[in-house]
This record gives structure tokens, sequence and C-alpha cells, in this order.
């Protein structure tokens, strides 16, 4: 954990013993917890990285296409894709980051001594990397706006379309920021190596190069990818039912199973 935790319970009371047996004291709450996981994910070196590289590459990408189109504009949904594409490849990383965080520091140990039940620190891990999942979701939704703009001075004869992108596609953007970041939390908390889950996690294009290169599964390679799910989805503008069951069946496959053999490994891994 941080000193901050540490600090907090220096001078707390011991506590008393009713017969034979200790009462135990009220470990940290849910909301400290996850807190203090948000502000790792925000200020440690590495996570900073990522999360600097994840503005610098979004916007790069989005260049290209502006002055390509600068005499006749470029389309919202050329523009929205461009966005998104370096966050499906960079937000595992955050993940994966946040994951593996105490185990490769070798700060597990103080973790669990301040936080005993460790559902409670992966809950707020997983809540924490939601939250900022989100907000990163939010971040190419403006930049496309914005870059609409500089289509329309670019090429005075365009008209951007203003009216914004559908409530419902901005949900499954969202949706989709979520489930990727979680892959990465599932991965990590599976491997509890970030060199290891690092490793893993650039394997995962291979997987799509089997899909295609198999003529059974390519016809249901969203089925069985995260991310071409997540990609059909958020560029759909009106996503389907189908659309949506191919990111819920393909989350279980990637997000589900990891996670849950990453709880077990959390509670039975002997602290360093």
């Amino acid at each position: 954990m941080t000193m901050e935790l540490i600090a907090s319970n220096a001078h707390a009371t011991p506590a008393p013993l009713v017969g034979a047996r200790p009462v135990q004291a009220p470990g940290v709450s849910l909301l400290r917890l996850t807190r203090v996981e948000f502000r790792k994910q925000v200020n440690t070196p590495a996570a900073q990285a990522v999360l600097v590289l994840v503005l610098v590459v979004t916007i790069a990408t989005m260049g290209p296409a502006l002055w390509s189109g600068r005499q006749q504009g470029v389309a919202l949904d050329a523009l929205l894709i461009r966005a998104l594409a370096p966050q499906a490849l960079l937000l595992p990383i955050l993940g994966i980051l946040t994951a593996c965080n105490e185990w490769s520091e070798r700060t597990a140990l103080v973790t669990f001594i301040q936080e005993p039940r460790r559902w409670r620190v992966v809950v707020a891990k997983v809540t924490a990397t939601a939250g900022l999942a989100l907000g990163l979701g939010v971040l190419p939704l403006g930049l496309v706006w914005v870059a609409q703009l500089m289509s329309s001075v670019l090429a005075p004869n365009h008209v951007p379309s203003l009216q914004g992108i559908p409530l419902a596609q901005v949900l499954a953007i969202l949706t989709a920021q979520v489930l990727l970041v979680m892959q990465g939390i599932a991965l990590g908390m599976a491997m509890l190596s970030i060199p290891l889950s690092l490793l893993v996690w650039a394997s995962c294009p291979l997987e799509v190069v089997f899909l295609r290169m198999n003529d059974r599964l390519s016809q249901s390679q969203e089925w069985l990818s995260l991310s071409l799910a997540a990609r059909a989805i958020a560029a759909n503008g009106s996503p389907t039912l189908t659309s949506w069951a191919q990111l819920g069946t393909a989350g279980i496959i990637w997000v589900f199973v990891p996670l849950s053999v990453g709880m077990v490994r959390v509670y039975t891994k002997e602290l360093p």
C-alpha cells in the first residue's frame, strides 16, 4: 500500500481482548483503497508514461487522416476508428501494471497487512481502473469532435457532423474501453508478473491471425476475440443485439475466465 495507509494505522489502538480471542480491528475502507489505487495509476512513472502515450498516439493517428482529407473533409466514423485504435492497444497495459504492481515491487506484504481481506484490494483495483478507463473513453470522443471542426476549417466545402455520436455508440465505446482494461487486469492477476503478462498480451494479435487462417473459426472471430468484438461494436453507429452478444461472449473468454484464475492465485499465493 502507500505511506498514507501505514500512517493512518500507525496510531490505531490495539484490539481489545474478549476472553482469549482478540476483537479484529476494522480494515481500511473500500473508498480509501480505491483512492489509493487510483492515485497509483496516475502518480507512478510507468502509469504516467502509458497515459501520456495514449494521448500522444491518439492525436498522432488522427493527424494523417486530417491531412489526407484536407480538401474534401474527413468523415466522423473514420476519425473515430483512428482515435480508438491506440487505446485498444495500450489500455490493457495499464490494467497489467495495476494488477501486478504489488507483486513486482514486492509491496504485497505491506498491502495485505494493512488490509488482510485480499478481495477488497482486488475490488479497489478493478473499480479505480474501470473509472480511469471511462475517463479515457471520453477522450477520443472529444478529440474527434475537435478534429471535425478542424476538418471544416481545412476543407471549407465540408460540412462537419456536429450532431455528435449516437448515444448507443457512446455506450458501446465506453463498455468496450472498460472490458479492454479489465482484460489487462485479468491477465496481470493470472500471471502476477509484469514481464510475463506483457508477453501474453503481446501474443494476443496471433490469436486474430489464427482465427482468420481457420475457415470455420473465421466466421465467428468476433465471438472469440475481444479486440475484434470491441472494434466492431465501437465502429457501429447502431450496435445490434448480436454485437452486444459478441462483446459479452468475448469478455467471458478474455476477462471472466482469467480473472477467476487470478482471484485464486491472489488468494493462495504466499506473500514475499
